[in-house]
């Protein structure tokens, strides 16, 4: 969903195109990327975009003119996030293993972490504790990263063995974090205790992406049996 009552959409074909919420025709498209797109975020200032190729790239908000490309991964990014503090500032995760930071103003990848073990499927970001950023990976953990060092600066464990997270979100309020799984289950975590408060058991297949509601009263998830579930968030 776009800051401009527009919603984009990323396509196989490697094109993105916006249409009208309004009226529910499409206003524009632009070619992207060889290949799929994706990964999409979009700003008030740009709409930067992952593909098929490997390949970060950013785009002019207005006149969709390319700003910068980026070719830090191997893999194509499986998420990207545009900092909470910084508006110029772009995170991407990738199955190669990377979480690569971008700083658009600056014209650069400001730093390129890498985990000890899995590949990265999902990113978010923390409201406290420096503004770290949030990887969820396929070995199920969930990493805490800052820009100023080079490892994880924290680590919470899956409940289960061999947990294979696919996406992770966190609260509006900051406390929380929900993760999805390829074991069908979506996973509540507090940050206060670093521990899982509950385990979400209704799809039939791998959960692969999962928001909040900005009240934080529902979680949304979507997975690859074609459901998108809405769940009832108590806050204990």
């Amino acid at each position: 969903m776009a800051s401009q009552g527009e919603v984009h959409v990323g396509y196989d074909d490697g094109f993105i195109r916006s249409y009208s919420v309004s009226r529910g025709e499409m206003l524009w498209q632009l070619h992207t990327h060889r290949g799929g797109v994706t990964a999409l975020r979009e700003s008030p200032d740009f709409i930067v975009t992952g593909g098929n190729d490997c390949s970060v790239r950013f785009w002019h908000r207005n006149t969709r003119s390319l700003l910068a490309t980026f070719t830090n991964h191997r893999k194509p990014p499986a998420e990207l996030l545009i900092d909470n503090m910084s508006r110029e500032v772009v995170h991407s995760g990738s199955e190669d293993k990377l979480m690569v930071t971008y700083d658009l103003k600056k014209n650069k990848a400001l730093i390129q972490h890498q985990t000890p073990v899995s590949a990265i499927t999902g990113v978010s970001q923390r409201k406290d504790c420096e503004h770290e950023v949030v990887t969820a990976s396929l070995d199920g953990r969930i990493l805490f990263w800052d820009v100023d060092y080079a490892d994880p600066t924290g680590c919470i464990e899956s409940p289960d063995t061999g947990v294979k997270l696919r996406c992770c979100e966190v609260s509006p309020s900051g406390r929380y974090i929900a993760a999805g799984a390829e074991n069908w289950r979506l996973y509540i975590y507090d940050l206060k205790s670093c521990k899982c408060i509950q385990e979400c058991h209704g799809h039939a297949n791998a959960v692969v992406r999962v928001r909040w509601s900005p009240d934080q009263k529902q979680i949304v998830s979507a997975a690859k049996d074609g459901c998108v579930i809405v769940w009832n968030f108590f806050e204990v």
